[in-house]
């Protein structure tokens, strides 16, 4: 594909301040709130067969992610952006280790292709905005590639009201799966798939 370059807990309340994600938050004496699970868990328990993050998977390319330190590899990103871009991994105040970041800029799309190798039965990932940014100016895509045929386009998000999971989206006959981000706005524009499972 051609591409531009927890004290005692009082109270467990389920909140849908943001459409497509539910978080669990419990609240203790001292008033303060810690979020315990996203609605992800959820998603997570309905797989019926082996479930394999993304970034275990072999990368063939890259451009413009950021991928978190403990997952081992390495992102690729150049020209303009915050130097502390996606130091932590989170979507309302949910972080997590097993994400991937993406910021597209100027100097094209962000993407990234992994092998699949006809694998796996399917791919799932929530997609969203990272934490602490402002409303992007114009929708950001998300976009996933099976062997460059599309599998599924997301809805425009341009902030984290705008968070939504993806469908179960077949690839068991996916040899190479890409995940791309764009759009025409970049301030802002720090994107995540959060928590992208395989399942074979």
């Amino acid at each position: 594909m051609k591409r531009r370059i927890i004290g005692s807990a009082l109270a467990v309340v389920l909140l849908a301040t943001v459409p497509g994600l539910i978080i669990a938050r419990t609240a203790s004496a001292s008033g303060t709130v810690t979020y315990t699970g996203p609605q992800w868990n959820k998603i997570l328990a309905q797989a019926k067969g082996e479930t394999v993050n993304a970034l275990e998977l072999q990368i063939v390319d890259q451009n413009l992610t950021f991928l978190p330190k403990a997952s081992g590899k390495s992102g690729k990103f150049e020209g303009p952006g915050p130097p502390n871009a996606f130091n932590v991994f989170s979507v309302a105040g949910e972080i997590t280790v097993n994400a991937i970041g993406m910021h597209p800029n100027h100097l094209g799309n962000a993407y990234i292709d992994l092998k699949a190798g006809k694998k796996y039965k399917s791919f799932r990932a929530i997609v969203s905005q990272n934490d602490g940014l402002p409303t992007v100016g114009a929708p950001i895509t998300f976009s996933v590639y099976g062997d460059e045929k599309l599998l599924w386009r997301a809805k425009g998000v341009t902030s984290q009201k705008d968070t939504q999971p993806s469908p179960e989206i077949d690839i068991s006959n996916v040899d190479l799966l890409t995940l791309e981000v764009k759009g025409t706005s970049f301030n802002g524009a720090h994107m995540i798939w959060f928590e992208p499972f395989l399942e074979k």
